[in-house]
């Protein structure tokens, strides 16, 4: 980037003849960042739980084919109320009165709660229906009776009662209605109204996590911006230099977001980390600038950026190969993250290497005042005590907020964007949660036929499932074949055999159950017209809130090893957290690839550059030590392995080989010039490690934002980034050179290298 003119007086940044043409060049990029600007006001929100589909899984694919089919799984609210706990005529009549109300909002489909409960009878083999609340329920005695026999009777138990016997109304929506749109609607329904009602669902979470979204995308990124002005000021004591070191920050953020729209990607609560760690890494590059003015004070800028251009570029491209690791993932959108992650920096790069120096080169050096704090704080060959203290308390500090954070409590004193929590423990405690998962089955028997040994297996794999106590219940058609089998001996003059229902009354029971009169306790469903495809309905005994997916994942592991076991025929399974399941194998494997081509490829280039084994593991060790103190964190804390937390991975990755190479190249080239060790490691050090401690602290600042997200995987990945960030950053600038002189005071070592 020849733009300066290295002839003139060392001490006098003057142009040269080339500025001209360097500010000419600096038009397209002008011209760029105000189209970034007119495309984001396209900026379109998302937060459909099935756009990260993994496309290799075929069991995903089958979920997809079969909603036709189906009810579209997880798509419903459930409502409830305290008064509801009495079992009384009064909490009868507001059920009557909720569904009344909730029968006039466009959005609801249908509701399913023991006011539409219809009784079943028996007229020979002919059945048909009888509605058991026609007649007003007016007194206790009969409210108690109806609630006895649903609690009695095991089907309707499963349906309408949570674990503590309270009951509520479970709303569908209507079919051509978006599950976000509904839960916003039913919201803007409970503001209107005076009922004092707990509602929670997928619906109810997918609109509170688009909301979070919306407010996120406003406040983490000026949060951001202004940790990092009010930080980079605290460093340099000037507030140009903060100011054109966060605009060369923001632009490349900016270039990021804007290809957002371009690549039809939608912001949501996922992706929203990948403008902060665009923001954050950004920062290096310029800090790096800003610092060789001040280490190279007799250097115009053409003459720091021949000493230190090569090394950003390299420290660019490292960045950019921990991205690149998100091109293995199976999942679209998280290779459409590797795709903005790298072209950030690609935007980064090409803005600190050409126009921020046009825009640095006419400030004064800052006084160094970080510097000298450095080399107060360490000497190569001294002791460190201090050192040591100094990384017990960071241990220490480290753990006591990851197991506050672990508590909510850092979340709880942040503002809260909406009761959802309030609705969760109180769901928690009276109904389990209501998160559901289907298994689609195929009985494999010819058409209305099912035999009575598939049957028992059915029921089988049922009582099983309800063992594990991570489950709340499981129904299926076989429930309701139960129940009709026990109404008929109910009406028997002598003893009913009650071991299985024969073939044939299974198949009028499926007759029966398929009817479109069954719609009203939305039954109908568990079984295709075919007879020959079926579903089983899982609701869990927790919500992910409260034990995390982690809890969810071991029960899944015990849900596979039943099914697995079992011979029903299961082709595939539905849900929100069997896509979170599959996902999370997905992220595993990116994680795992990812490694696994990260560092042969880092050995490669390393060996290149410095031609020395020793030399190459001394760059390896920081992002090796990056990896282990991020898998150690998730261990310790039990952070679960989400979209950010995966983001966050290939950041510490990148950001430690960009502090290490820096300082390793820069002693490596102070002994190849023939100083002595200690000299050229005090010297590595003045040049290098100001601007790796700037560097470590703007990006821990900017960090921070993330911790006021009311996402927490989001708040998680901040976390996981502060402490690896820290770990590496102490490791890199105290520890790293104890691992140069075993090699190095040799001279023939040295000599050999040249």
């Amino acid at each position: 980037m020849l733009i300066y003119d290295s002839r003139v007086e060392k001490k006098i940044w003057k142009p040269s003849k080339y500025f001209h043409l360097g500010a000419i060049g600096l038009f397209p990029f002008l011209l760029f960042t105000i189209l970034s600007f007119y495309s984001l006001k396209d900026f379109k929100r998302d937060n459909s739980l099935n756009s990260d589909f993994p496309e290799n899984h075929k069991i995903l694919e089958n979920i997809k084919n079969q909603k036709a089919h189906f009810l579209n799984h997880g798509d419903f609210i459930l409502l409830s109320s305290p008064e509801f706990n009495e079992l009384s005529v009064h909490s009868l009549k507001l059920m009557e009165d909720l569904s009344k109300s909730l029968e006039k909002v466009p959005t609801v489909g249908s509701i399913v709660s023991p006011l539409n409960l219809q009784d079943l009878y028996d007229d020979g083999y002919s059945f048909s229906f009888k509605p058991l609340l026609d007649l007003p329920v007016n007194n206790q005695t009969e409210v108690t009776s109806l609630f006895h026999t649903i609690s009695e009777t095991k089907l309707f138990r499963k349906l309408f009662l949570g674990k503590k016997g309270t009951p509520g109304l479970y709303i569908f929506p209507s079919e051509d209605c978006d599950s976000e749109e509904f839960g916003k609607s039913i919201l803007e329904w409970e503001e209107k109204n005076a009922f004092v009602v707990y509602m929670t669902g997928l619906p109810i979470l997918k609109f509170y996590n688009s909301r979070m979204t919306h407010n996120d995308s406003k406040v983490l990124p000026l949060l951001a911006l202004i940790l990092m002005l009010m930080i980079e000021y605290l460093i340099y004591r000037k507030v140009k230099i903060a100011f054109y070191l966060c605009l060369g920050s923001l632009i490349p953020m900016i270039w990021a977001l804007s290809l957002f729209p371009v690549i039809n990607l939608t912001m949501t609560n996922d992706n929203l980390i990948a403008p902060i760690l665009v923001l954050g890494l950004a920062s290096s590059y310029g800090i790096h600038l800003i610092r060789g003015r001040s280490v190279f004070p007799d250097t115009d800028m053409a003459g720091v950026l021949d000493k230190i251009s090569g090394k950003i570029i390299i420290a660019g491209l490292t960045t950019m190969m921990g991205f690149a690791s998100l091109f293995l993932s199976p999942t679209i959108s998280i290779r459409q993250f590797g795709f903005i992650l790298i072209m950030g920096i690609i935007f980064a790069l090409i803005f600190s290497l050409y126009a921020l120096p046009t825009i640095l080169m006419k400030i004064p050096p800052p006084t160094d005042h970080g510097q000298r704090m450095m080399n107060h704080l360490h000497r190569p060959t001294g002791k460190r005590k201090n050192l040591i203290v100094f990384s017990i308390l960071l241990l220490v500090l480290g753990w006591g907020v990851s197991m506050v954070y672990m508590d909510s409590r850092i979340m709880n004193l942040l503002p809260n964007y909406h009761p959802y929590h309030q609705s969760n423990s109180y769901f928690n405690q009276y109904f389990g949660g209501v998160d559901e998962i289907e298994i689609f089955c195929d009985s494999g028997e010819e058409y209305g036929i099912i035999s009575e040994e598939y049957y028992k297996s059915v029921s089988r794999v049922l009582s099983e499932l309800e063992s594990l106590p991570t489950i709340s219940s499981a129904i299926a058609y076989t429930d309701f074949i139960s129940w009709m089998h026990s109404r008929i001996a109910v009406g028997e003059d002598k003893p009913f055999d009650v071991s299985e229902p024969d073939q044939f009354f299974i198949g009028e029971s499926l007759e029966l159950l398929t009817d479109s009169s069954t719609q009203g306790l939305q039954i109908n469903s568990l079984v295709d017209p075919s007879y020959r495809n079926h579903r089983i309905l899982i609701r869990f005994a927790s919500r992910p809130d409260h034990g995390g997916w982690n809890e969810y994942k071991r029960m899944l592991d015990d849900l596979n090893l039943i099914l697995s076991k079992s011979k029903i025929g299961i082709y595939t399974m539905g849900g929100a957290s069997i896509i979170q399941y599959y996902l999370i194998h997905s992220h595993k494997q990116t994680i795992l690839k990812g490694l696994a081509l990260f560092f042969p490829i880092l050995i490669l280039i390393c060996l290149v550059l410095t031609r020395s084994i020793i030399w190459t593991m001394c760059i390896v060790s920081s992002p090796m030590l990056g990896a282990l103190v991020y898998f150690g964190v998730m261990g310790m804390t039990g952070i679960p392995l989400t979209i950010p937390t995966l983001l966050a991975i290939t950041c510490i990755l990148g950001v430690s080989v960009d502090d290490n190479i820096f300082y390793t190249l820069s002693m490596r080239s102070k002994l190849i010039e023939g100083k002595p060790f200690k000299g050229a490691l005090i010297e590595s050090y003045n040049e290098t490690g100001g601007a790796i401690m700037d560097t470590s602290v703007v990006i821990i600042f900017v960090m921070l934002c993330l911790f006021a997200s009311g996402n927490k995987a989001i708040a998680q990945s901040g976390f996981l980034i502060i402490t690896s960030q820290s770990v590496v950053t102490v490791y890199t600038l105290w520890f790293l050179p104890m691992f140069f002189p075993r090699y190095l005071r040799s001279k023939s070592c040295i000599k050999k290298e040249l």
